[in-house]
């Protein structure tokens, strides 16, 4: 086990999604999937399964967790495929992963069965908060306070019961990096702000007792990134997220984003991806 780390509570946890059921159709053969900046637990419960990440295809089996790297770039599933999935990010401030996964991890379930456990119990509370749509956020804006901390608590209890798991599979978690602590508290700070709220930097520079210039000096070293490019950063995860895996249209994403109308977010996206949303969301 690593040893305490002074700096666990910068590590960024947020549960995307959960479904158990059966493959839907969409999702049965998918080529040409970009990287992910989130990561995938898939429990294959019935059928057949294949990954490809790089130029090798992993086999999936009934009865096992599959971890993919987020470079996965195709997947298939057989007619009568059932499966137990997430999607969540676990990462540090600078962004880099809870986990190094370089093609895939795999977990038996006879010998981890407490991860199903914990993930059953996961997808149940979700289920009892806003029984969601395949896509729906796992936190969805409708929850009670009492609703939010039970899915929260669940959440984390999978994810220590997943974080044994992959250690005991010769995969141990990362340790976070040295930072600096004005810059580790901007992004506590930033990581807090809705994505619609408009960024003032005076504000972050002055609660950081710094000038706006020292503020994005100190940011670039950190993380080559200044504080608006890292919300900016946040805001394309978000948006290409639920672009790729929700059916929400492009119209209710923009809004959610702050964007004023869908013909300016519909400009973002095209000069982040060169494709406009449609594009960007049509699954091969």
């Amino acid at each position: 086990m690593l040893p305490l780390q002074p700096h666990w509570d910068s590590l960024q946890l947020d549960l995307l999604h959960i479904y158990d059921g059966a493959v839907l159709p969409w999702g049965r053969k998918m080529k040409d999937i970009p990287p992910a900046n989130y990561q995938r637990a898939w429990l294959l419960r019935e059928g057949r399964g294949r990954a490809k990440i790089g130029s090798r295809w992993h086999q999936l089996k009934a009865g096992e967790w599959f971890i993919p790297s987020p470079v996965l770039s195709a997947q298939e599933f057989s007619e009568d495929a059932r499966s137990l999935s997430l999607h969540f990010r676990a990462r540090w401030p600078d962004g880099a992963p809870l986990f190094e996964i370089a093609a895939g991890v795999r977990l038996p379930e006879t010998r981890h069965p407490e991860i199903e456990v914990a993930a059953r119990a996961l997808h149940e509370s979700c289920l009892r908060a806003a029984p969601p749509r395949y896509g729906d956020p796992a936190f969805p804006e409708n929850l009670t306070l009492d609703q939010f901390l039970h899915v929260g608590e669940t959440f984390r209890r999978w994810l220590r019961v997943f974080c044994a798991g992959m250690e005991a599979e010769g995969c141990p978690p990362t340790a976070p990096g040295a930072m600096d602590d004005r810059v580790r508290s901007g992004l506590r700070w930033l990581s807090q702000l809705p994505l619609s709220a408009k960024f003032r930097e005076p504000l972050l520079a002055g609660k950081l007792g710094l000038s706006v210039i020292h503020m994005n000096r100190l940011f670039m070293r950190e993380l080559k990134l200044t504080p608006a490019a890292y919300l900016e950063k946040r805001r394309w995860e978000h948006a290409s997220y639920l672009l790729l895996n929700s059916s929400r249209s492009a119209k209710e994403i923009a809004y959610e984003l702050g964007f004023c109308a869908p013909s300016y977010f519909a400009t973002w996206v095209k000069n982040r991806s060169g494709k406009t949303p449609l594009q960007f969301r049509r699954r091969s």
